[in-house]
């Protein structure tokens, strides 16, 4: 790797890094990424992600992608291609914004795009399939914990319910509608639309 400083220019960097069997303590996740393969190709001030796969807890996880201006983070741009298979959503609730008394465990599969800008964070466009399976929900304000199963599309800033099965006790609802903002940190908000053979 081999970095630059010319006056009145920001830094320039070239080279490949690789890394096997790494891992990495991000500062939102409460827990690190590991068993991690890298291989990254630094151009000017562009990062290309060409490999990365590693483990959160047991869940396998897959990226490729690039970012731009990733020397000057209040103009960085990303374009990620991002996979993951049995996401423990329990896990990833220890720094997702949910309100008081609220918790959420289950499963989460996805193969997504996901654009946006590093300093921007709540302005995130997610495109491609996301799979929701056994999650539940419980809160102080529903005397039943909520199950939900779900498909979904990300759609630019929202994702699409393409089918959610909810059920809390004995009812059951059969759900379509919109979640959006896609991504944490703001609180997202939902337009739904149902059907129940049984409410009880």
């Amino acid at each position: 790797l081999r970095v630059d400083k010319l006056p009145a220019s920001p830094l320039a960097a070239r080279g490949t890094l690789e890394l096997r069997d790494g891992s990495f303590q991000f500062e939102n996740l409460p827990e690190p990424l590991s068993g991690a393969t890298l291989r990254l190709v630094v151009s000017g001030d562009t990062l290309r992600l060409q490999e990365f796969s590693g483990q959160i807890g047991d869940s396998p996880l897959r990226a490729t992608g690039f970012v731009v201006g990733a020397l000057q983070p209040a103009r960085a741009a990303y374009d990620l291609n991002l996979a993951a298979r049995g996401l423990d959503l329990a896990r990833l609730a220890r720094f997702a914004p949910l309100p008081a008394g609220t918790t959420l465990s289950g499963r989460a599969t996805f193969e997504v795009r996901a654009r946006g800008r590093v300093a921007r964070q709540d302005s995130v466009f997610v495109e491609g399939p996301v799979t929701l399976s056994g999650v539940e929900v419980r809160t102080p304000q529903l005397l039943q914990p909520v199950r939900i199963d779900a498909s979904l599309q990300g759609t630019g800033d929202f994702l699409r319910i393409v089918e959610a099965r909810v059920r809390a006790g004995t009812s059951e609802l059969a759900l379509t509608g919109a979640l959006w903002p896609a991504l944490p940190p703001r609180h997202p908000r939902l337009a739904l639309q149902g059907r129940s053979a049984r409410l009880d």
